[in-house]
């Protein structure tokens, strides 16, 4: 009896860990859309009030004014997207530069599914800030030394996020020839600005790019700017109120393109 009775037993425990092992062991079955992935890209257009613009060329602002850019650049980071679901993507460690003369950029890799909005900051966050342009020996660094520079000279000011110079008409009645200069350079962790772009549904698609068209535009970036005294801005020591008032007017500049 004694030996039945412990027979018993251990078959009863046998039992009871292979039901254990086998709850232990079962996980949620990934499906292929929650593993799934596309890529997303921004393409940036430059323009100034509706007009697309390169380098060299003549544009009306919102207002009239006749504005020529030689210079129109920016940094980008901490980009996010929103999905329907409530959560939120995003991308460490990716920083674009926005030139003049490209439009598509690369953001990464993204998880399938619906999404209602992108936001990201112009700028860089501070610990990006401190680093030096000649610590990155890859050209294709876009924190490696740019031409224009993008980099205030030193560590403690750090880099230029927002490099905007060119000429402008300064006549009253805006009849005249753009050409007084303005050179606008926007650095300091203070003026990083977040842009929270408004709800435009897309979907993302396995294996597929979903470009996102977004329009840059100047003439809002420098609304309100008095171009015969406030032309010019080093963020530190040359007029820093305009520095402040150029970089509150950016998360305005920016606008759906599709």
């Amino acid at each position: 009896m004694k030996s039945l009775k412990s027979s018993t037993i251990f078959f009863a425990l046998l039992s009871i860990f292979f039901s254990c092992k086998k709850n232990t062991d079962s996980s949620p079955t990934l499906t292929p859309e929650a593993i799934a992935k596309g890529s997303l890209l921004f393409h940036l257009h430059t323009n100034i009030d509706s007009t697309e613009v390169l380098y060299g060329d003549t544009a009306l602002d919102a207002s009239g004014r006749k504005i020529v850019l030689s210079i129109a650049q920016f940094y980008i980071s901490g980009i996010t997207a929103q999905n329907t679901d409530g959560s939120v993507v995003t991308f460490p460690g990716v920083y674009l530069l926005k030139k003049t003369e490209t439009e598509p950029y690369a953001v990464g890799s993204i998880p399938a599914g619906n999404y209602t909005s992108v936001s990201f900051v112009i700028g860089l966050d501070s610990i990006a800030n401190t680093n030096s342009p000649s610590m990155f020996s890859d050209s294709s660094n876009v924190l490696s030394a740019q031409t224009p520079s993008m980099w205030f000279g030193n560590v403690s000011q750090g880099y230029i996020f927002m490099n905007v110079q060119g000429f402008a008409d300064t006549t009253l009645d805006k009849t005249g020839l753009p050409n007084i200069p303005f050179s606008f350079k926007i650095g300091s962790n203070k003026l990083c600005r977040k842009v929270t772009m408004p709800q435009q549904n897309f979907t993302v698609t396995a294996n597929q790019q979903q470009e996102i068209h977004m329009v840059c535009d100047y003439g809002k970036l420098i609304q309100g700017i008095n171009f015969k005294t406030q032309n010019t801005t080093d963020t530190y020591t040359i007029n820093p109120s305009v520095a402040n008032q150029i970089a509150n007017n950016i998360p305005s500049m920016f606008s759906y393109a599709w």
